[in-house]
């Protein structure tokens, strides 16, 4: 097989360019020198190391260059140069994405063990940063048990870490939204949130209840990692594409069972997470199919109808408030009122709480 580069130094001699033509030709020469194929991965990544755990480059001008060495100290003040000159991705060799995700991992793991030690909001709020990246590898992967386990105790020390530390919800809210995560994968964790604080607030469950219910509402849409990224940004969805994504709760179900300790009451709960909604879209409102899931709400007792309703509403409410790639973020009352729709007539008690907890909460994160 010819090797590229040395071709085109080959050409250079025999046949003669313009400057332009020389300097294209140069580009590609570097280009083309990169070791291997080029992975992207965000800057906020490599923020989590002092020291690069691969050959990291950027690209810029069409040429690859080497920002930091393996092993070699990662200058923070680079990475914001970066930033603000628009760059967020770096680039390293596709051998090697394993040695970023392993060093991040095991950021995670110490990160979630120490969550009470020194500045408990600055610990969370990297816990959650590495969350949700972690989650974002997890999405491309999702058949990796260690990824899958890692994330789930993750998580869990989390949530047992907030029923003490409850106070600091709103604030983590705020800070997550700015953290500027994929939806994909930043929206599981701000429902989780939110359905956190409004179960603390209802103080109807126990914390084994809230511990379990959280922890399904943070995995129910892992099934999307079933689902082409592109469709997530799309404005319009053609049938086949709406049918992909109301799979996705199925898919997560098969994902999840018997991997992690969830029974099948709350798997049910995921299952049942997307029948009857109304989820926000251009103008407000974006009609949705009832999903491939016979029956809604399976068990039928009150008490295994509200933890599913919860679920579905936070699903709803932190979907709407936020802004998506297809529309813009709606308001909190013309959300309630949409709500109101699949809620209030079984729920009237708990849809007139969560009017007042939702202003609440909303009004202190900042």
């Amino acid at each position: 097989m010819l090797d590229l580069p040395c071709v085109s130094l080959f050409l250079l001699f025999v046949f003669p360019l313009t400057e332009m033509e020389m300097m294209r030709a140069f580009k590609f020469f570097q280009r083309s020198s990169f070791p291997l194929r080029p992975v992207p991965v965000g800057i906020k990544e490599i923020l989590f190391f002092k020291e690069a755990p691969c050959d990291i480059w950027t690209y810029e001008d069409d040429i690859f260059k080497p920002l930091f060495k393996k092993e070699g100290g990662i200058e923070k003040r680079a990475l914001r140069k970066l930033v603000e000159n628009g760059t967020y991705e770096l680039f390293i060799q596709d051998n090697e994405i394993n040695l970023l995700r392993k060093g991040l991992r095991q950021h995670l793991r110490q990160m979630s063990r120490t969550l009470g030690i020194g500045g408990a909001v600055k610990n969370t709020l990297r816990q959650m940063s590495l969350l949700s990246i972690n989650m974002g590898h997890l999405y491309e992967d999702p058949t990796d048990d260690e990824a899958l386990n890692l994330q789930y105790r993750s998580a869990r020390n989390l949530i047992n870490f907030l029923s003490t530390h409850k106070k600091y919800v709103p604030g983590l809210y705020a800070d997550l939204v700015r953290q500027n995560h994929h939806y994909s994968v930043g929206h599981p964790l701000l429902s989780s949130l939110i359905l956190f604080s409004f179960l603390k607030y209802l103080n109807h469950f126990s914390e084994r209840e809230i511990e379990l219910l959280v922890l399904s509402n943070y995995f129910k849409d892992i099934g999307m990692s079933l689902i082409p990224l592109e469709i997530f940004n799309k404005k319009d969805l053609n049938q086949s594409e709406k049918d992909s994504i109301d799979r996705h709760t199925l898919h997560s179900i098969d994902i999840l069972r018997g991997r992690v300790p969830l029974n099948s009451n709350y798997l049910d709960i995921i299952g049942n997470h997307h029948n009857h909604t109304l989820i926000g879209g251009e103008g407000g409102v974006r009609q949705r199919s009832q999903g491939p899931r016979s029956g809604f709400l399976k068990y039928g007792g009150r008490s295994e109808d509200i933890k599913t309703i919860l679920v579905l509403i936070m699903d709803i409410m932190t979907a709407m408030i936020s802004p998506r790639p297809y529309r813009s973020a709606v308001g909190l009352f013309p959300t309630l009122d949409r709500i109101k729709y699949i809620f209030a007539k079984d729920f009237q008690s708990e849809f007139h709480h969560l009017i007042y907890f939702s202003q609440q909460f909303l009004s202190r994160v900042k």
